[in-house]
């Protein structure tokens, strides 16, 4: 399988790859996905946000010549396509094993993204638990909070007692 990536304008490359796909195109956008929440008329309503990562959607193309020609021209008189990647006046064709790498790639950074958001609720007096370790399980409160260690206040054996555990291993309670 092969695949060439495709240009757009930046502010129609969503719309570029939903025609894509409704005409049964295997097409992936490297995007990050947002959801805000909003205040409308005292209701709290979350809004979808897609923000591409690149200006290039790749997109599966047939192995066939004939066909890859036909399938080009048909993606060319596209709206809102202005082309695709090209090296010497041919496509630029990319293997399944580079998509692969791109989407775990992509993956990598969107946890890493995700895990420092995670980070930012830890705050003195927030309640959390310990979600790995003799521990899992167990509620606590933030006393002090170090570069990769937390202390937390926790009840244990009938006492309210001072426990230093690793950040990672926290979620909110």
């Amino acid at each position: 399988m092969t695949y060439v990536a495709i240009t757009a304008d930046y502010q129609k490359l969503i719309k570029v790859r939903r025609a894509l796909r409704r005409k049964g195109i295997e097409a992936y956008l490297p995007s990050i996905i947002v959801k805000r929440p909003i205040l409308k008329a005292s209701r709290l309503k979350y809004r979808r946000r897609v923000t591409p990562m690149m200006c290039y959607i790749i997109a599966k193309i047939p192995e066939h010549t004939a066909a890859r020609d036909l399938w080009l021209y048909d993606v060319k008189t596209m709206k809102d396509v202005r082309g695709w990647v090209t090296i010497q006046g041919e496509p630029a064709l990319i293997k399944e094993a580079d998509v692969t790498e791109l989407r775990k790639a992509v993956s990598e950074i969107l946890l890493s993204m995700e895990a420092a958001r995670h980070k930012r609720w830890l705050r003195t007096g927030s309640k959390v638990s310990i979600k790995a370790g003799s521990l899992a399980g167990k509620t606590g409160t933030i006393q002090d909070i170090k570069r990769k260690r937390v202390e937390l206040e926790m009840m244990l054996f009938g006492a309210k007692r001072i426990v230093t555990v690793e950040r990672d291993s926290l979620e909110a309670a």
